[in-house]
């Protein structure tokens, strides 16, 4: 994400802005997919719906944030500050996340799928303050165990059209839900309120 929003506040033409849009994309779609699974892996079963729903809450503050910001520096037009500050304002959050997200531990789930088993212990044990050979961590690691090994018998990817979709069609689908409307309709709800 720090690279696309590098590329596209400091764009010049419409091909060079486009690549810092796809770059970003990519990495909004790494982060939005890969923390809710690694929260709901990391935490306990009665926190895990509570932290999803917090992270939502955190999107949703984001996007009214930067609506403000770019309402705010919409009287700065026609300088090209008022659209390139606000679109590389966002290097600043991710530069805060990346300088923690070191200290994060791995999830346990993909340990074990590494094969890492002690170190998913060791995890599992510092994630629910127990000495990594207690019981219930062995209880816990043993069902994330097996249920690594029931998912790789299970086939993969393969499996997951089992509502009879051609190719085609599911790449189709799976297009469409990044331009669905809730997504129009976050892009644009600004200018809608500004010309209502």
């Amino acid at each position: 994400m720090v690279v696309g929003a590098a590329l596209q506040c400091s764009a010049y033409s419409l091909s060079h802005f486009i690549a810092g849009r796809i770059i970003t994309g990519i990495g909004n779609g790494f982060n939005t997919s890969t923390v809710p699974t690694w929260q709901s892996e990391c935490s306990k079963s009665h926190r895990r719906g509570q932290l999803v729903m917090v992270e939502g809450a955190l999107i949703t503050g984001g996007i009214c944030f930067s609506y403000w910001l770019d309402f705010g520096f919409s009287f700065l037009d026609p300088n090209s500050i008022a659209w390139r500050f606000p679109i590389g304002f966002q290097i600043f959050f991710a530069l805060v996340i990346l300088s923690f997200v070191h200290e994060l531990p791995e999830s346990p789930r993909w340990l074990v799928l590494k094969g890492k088993e002690d170190e998913a212990l060791n995890v599992l044990g510092a994630l629910s303050d127990l000495p990594s050979d207690d019981p219930y961590i062995w209880g816990e690691f043993q069902a994330i165990k097996d249920t690594v090994i029931e998912n790789q018998e299970a086939g993969g990817l393969k499996d997951l059209n089992q509502i009879g979709l051609d190719p085609l069609t599911s790449r189709i689908l799976a297009a469409a839900n990044g331009t669905g409307a809730s997504n129009c309709v976050a892009a644009r709800a600004p200018e809608a309120v500004l010309i209502g």
